[in-house]
């Protein structure tokens, strides 16, 4: 295994482990146990295969950041993790009147 691999899946775990905590509110470490063996299953069995997630509704999409917001989570991660360019993301704030939970 690359040291490039190995770095992959250490920072897919804290990935998911960070989404994770974000929506339970659990403590990391409740939540490490659990994630690393699904890190490590994802890792072996798509790593380094470009992975597509089926795209959400917008007003679905809006609700996720609006509430991603309001936990006060980085726009670069909320950027991230929905596949949204930053500009994209701003001109979503503007359009739908997000900027007062920004």
């Amino acid at each position: 295994m690359s040291r490039r691999s190995i770095e992959a899946g250490k920072a897919l775990a804290e990935e998911l482990v960070a989404v994770v905590c974000a929506e339970t509110g659990q403590a990391p470490e409740a939540v490490v146990a659990v994630v690393r063996p699904i890190a490590r299953y994802l890792d072996r069995e798509y790593g380094g295969q470009t992975v597509y997630k089926k795209a959400l509704k917008r007003e679905s999409l809006i609700l996720q950041i609006q509430r991603d917001l309001k936990n006060r989570v980085p726009k670069k991660v909320i950027c991230r993790v929905h596949g949204i360019s930053p500009k994209t993301l701003y001109r979503m704030l503007v359009d739908n009147d997000l900027s007062e939970a920004a």
